[in-house]
């Protein structure tokens, strides 16, 4: 057996050794980002396995050329009253504010979403925003837009989704259009002094209603199949674009534009977190689908339907 310092040396060397074929590696893709040297343009290059498919997103929703096709109602479980032991910290990831749904008792079903011709149903993992918008809509940015991920509940944890194809991500279109602040959206601009920095976090004292980020009519929206927004750019989401738009204040977009940085707290060269979207992607052959003959509420079953409507034929021939 080697002499214990010769054994912590071995260790040492192989610790620095992994440190800097790390530090390389981020040395030639630079990590990942939004600015000419690591923005989107560079992620098909710098990633190739996934950034540069044919199933990317995010995309331009030509309406005209959506696929109506009628869905189930989407059910939301702990959006309107949070949970008993929801906790929500909010945090500066570098990239964008996100907020992590967590629970004070490990567990991962608080939040849900099923419904809606799902494969599934979904936990909720955090939410997200990038401003302007990621997807457009016949060629139209909006000013902002929410993402918000979840996971497959057939799959262990979100990585094992990932991996299979367990991915839904839920987009809200933003607008800054509305005279007055939106409460749902002024509980995040309220604590963006406390994440102006990557790596600052903040967990507030209470959790406030998910529901209060969406728009109220959840009925009508675009589906497709595409990817993550941002590296590895993995083909494994199933999106949900609402048609609707969360209205916002032009003083509450500002505050997103201009009270973050993309850096940590000590680096001199200090950049504001802006544009943090990655633009649009052919479709290549993909089918857009528009919920617009959903109700949102149960369909009647076919053989009821059709006892309907012959009651009602019937009823007329007699008239």
């Amino acid at each position: 057996m080697l002499p214990l310092q010769q054994q912590l040396t071995g260790m040492l060397v192989g610790v620095l050794t992994a440190v800097v074929l790390f530090s390389t590696a981020n040395a030639q893709h630079g990590g990942w980002g939004y600015s000419s040297d690591n923005g989107p343009a560079t992620w098909p290059n710098n990633y190739p396995n996934w950034c540069n498919g044919q199933k990317q997103s995010p995309i331009d929703v030509q309406s005209k050329s959506a696929v109506q096709k009628s869905f189930p109602a989407l059910n939301f479980k702990g959006f309107d009253t949070p949970p008993a032991d929801a906790q929500m910290r909010i945090k500066n990831n570098g990239h964008a504010i996100q907020v992590d749904l967590l629970s004070k008792t490990g567990k991962t079903d608080n939040y849900q979403i099923s419904g809606g011709g799902l494969p599934g149903t979904y936990n909720v993992l955090q939410f997200h925003f990038h401003w302007g918008s990621e997807h457009t809509v016949n060629g139209k940015r909006y000013d902002a837009e929410m993402h918000m991920v979840t996971w497959n509940t057939k799959y262990r944890d979100v990585y094992e989704a990932r991996d299979n194809n367990g991915l839904a991500t839920f987009s809200v279109p933003i607008a800054a259009t509305s005279q007055t602040a939106n409460p749902g959206m002024q509980n995040i601009v309220s604590q963006l002094s406390n994440v102006a920095n990557k790596g600052m976090n903040y967990t507030y004292p209470t959790s406030f209603s998910v529901n209060s980020l969406f728009p109220a009519d959840k009925a009508n929206y675009w589906r497709y199949m595409g990817s993550l927004t941002t590296p590895k750019c993995n083909e494994v989401v199933v999106w949900t674009i609402f048609k609707t738009s969360l209205k916002i204040s032009q003083d509450q977009i500002n505050a997103l534009k201009t009270s973050c940085y993309f850096n940590s707290a000590g680096d001199q060269d200090q950049q504001q977190l802006n544009n943090n979207y990655r633009t649009t992607n052919p479709l290549n052959g993909r089918t857009v689908f528009d919920s617009s003959n959903t109700s949102g509420v149960p369909q009647l079953a076919p053989t009821v339907l059709a006892l309907v409507i012959a009651v009602l034929s019937s009823t007329a021939l007699q008239l």
